[in-house]
């Protein structure tokens, strides 16, 4: 007697395992704790502060190109400048036109 007892009650106790587990996966109860103990959010936030830092890091990567790019720029101006002081210092005017194209413009 007490053995059919158990094996019934072990029976119902894996129907009510596969039930649980069925409803547990359907309803997304692991969502609805998250949301509870606010673990989504926190990852939400983690994954957004990295998404945030990636394009942080794109863009300077990418503005790095442009100062690079700005910085050859002045560096040839700078090399101009040297030019001017070593002939002497003479008005820009004076200047041959094929060293100092576009400074002649700005005066």
């Amino acid at each position: 007697m007490y053995e059919n007892i158990f094996y019934a009650g072990m029976t119902l106790f894996i129907a009510g395992l596969i039930v649980t587990t069925i409803l547990f996966m359907r309803n997304n109860i692991a969502k609805i704790i998250g949301d509870l103990t606010g673990f989504n959010a926190k990852r939400t936030m983690k994954n957004l502060q990295r998404e945030r830092e990636e394009k942080q890091k794109q863009l300077s990567k990418e503005c790095a190109v442009v100062n690079d790019e700005a910085v050859s720029e002045m560096a040839g101006f700078f090399e101009i400048e040297q030019d001017i002081t070593v002939l002497g210092g003479e008005f820009v005017s004076q200047m041959p036109t094929a060293v100092l194209p576009d400074l002649e413009r700005r005066l």
